[in-house]
């Protein structure tokens, strides 16, 4: 009799190891296969230096496109710091409410659409164009990334509806 026992003992010994074994796998894969909760604009928001470019964007009704989950796009998003790199007064100038055009163009040309991934321009050079229709040059070929000459400072924060690249200047549109 002591044969089946026995025999049930090793059973819930193996099925416990490998509980033991499988658990933190399937911890891993959970904790890598989590999507991002936050959508774009509550990315921006959450992160505490882009409140100038979040100004702008609920100013000018974009905030609602950087909020919608059904699309996919990339924002190469300049800093408060870029901002304050602009010349002296022109973040106020664009802030009125006349200039709106002016600053829904500005803000559209730092949008492209799909998700655009670093992994996607490494090693190479590109040209997408904004939303507002200019090209837009990406440059990962070399140890620092750039946009049309402007340096990207950090890639590929993921969002529920897209991608943000961090960028250390304002793209100006061509006129």
């Amino acid at each position: 009799m002591k044969q089946p026992e026995t025999h049930i003992v090793r059973q819930l010994l193996a099925l416990t190891l490998m509980g033991l074994l499988v658990l933190p796998a399937t911890q891993a894969m959970a904790q890598t296969d989590q999507r991002p909760r936050s959508n774009i604009a509550q990315t921006l928001q959450d992160a505490g230096t882009f409140t100038v470019l979040w100004n702008a964007a609920a100013a000018t009704g974009l905030i609602e496109e950087l909020k919608e989950p059904g699309q996919r796009i990339t924002i190469l998003a300049p800093s408060d710091e870029a901002f304050s790199r602009l010349p002296q007064g022109t973040v106020e100038f664009l802030m009125r409410p006349e200039n709106r055009n002016e600053l829904g163009r500005l803000l559209k040309n730092h949008l492209l659409p799909g998700q655009v991934l670093a992994r996607s321009f490494a090693g190479q050079s590109m040209t997408l164009p904004s939303l507002l229709g200019q090209d837009l040059t990406i440059d990962g070929s070399g140890e620092v990334k750039t946009v049309n000459g402007v340096r990207i400072t950090n890639t590929d924060v993921v969002a529920s509806n897209g991608v943000i690249h961090i960028i250390d200047q304002v793209l100006v549109p061509k006129t």
